[in-house]
């Protein structure tokens, strides 16, 4: 039932966010960087994430219109910020991006974080988005923490 489940989401089928449906659609499924923009992909790939995380990621910037991103740094959030936190990025950091993102009610900001191996690593990643207010979305290899007051709190499995 899960694998079916993870399938159907995989093609934004039962999703029933307009917001998420339309990520998923138009930034998780293509295999290629839908804009001419490809710096942040560039840099993911520099630091070990693999190619079809980072042109996924480099489609997300690009959908929701961001214009800035930092990569296993928590710094100042605007509004339009992708946080991303690599496998290498120490736990305490990736807490601070994800409160940092969630001070004040009109930032929107994204949080992702690669997953890491382990049961410990899954166990941390739970508390993480249990601890989040907002909608939240995992796929094998990452999670989003979305940081918009529009979207409800819930989690899906892409």
């Amino acid at each position: 039932m899960k694998l079916e489940k993870r399938f159907r989401h995989s093609r934004g089928y039962g999703v029933h966010s307009p917001f998420l449906y339309k990520v998923v659609r138009e930034a998780m499924m293509p295999r290629k960087v839908a804009t001419t923009d490809t710096k942040l992909r560039g840099e993911l790939v520099t630091v070990g994430v693999d190619g079809r995380t980072a042109v996924r990621l480099q489609n997300y910037l690009s959908l929701v219109g961001y214009t800035r991103w930092a990569i296993n740094k928590a710094e100042e959030v605007t509004e339009g910020t992708l946080f991303v936190a690599t496998p290498d990025c120490p736990h305490e950091v990736v807490e601070q991006m994800a409160e940092m993102c969630g001070v004040g009610d009109t930032t929107m900001a994204t949080l992702c974080v690669i997953h890491h191996k382990g049961k410990a690593e899954r166990v941390w990643r739970r508390e993480l988005v249990e601890g989040h207010k907002g909608m939240s979305a995992e796929k094998p290899r990452f999670t989003f923490l979305f940081f918009n007051p529009a979207l409800p709190k819930q989690h899906i499995i892409i």
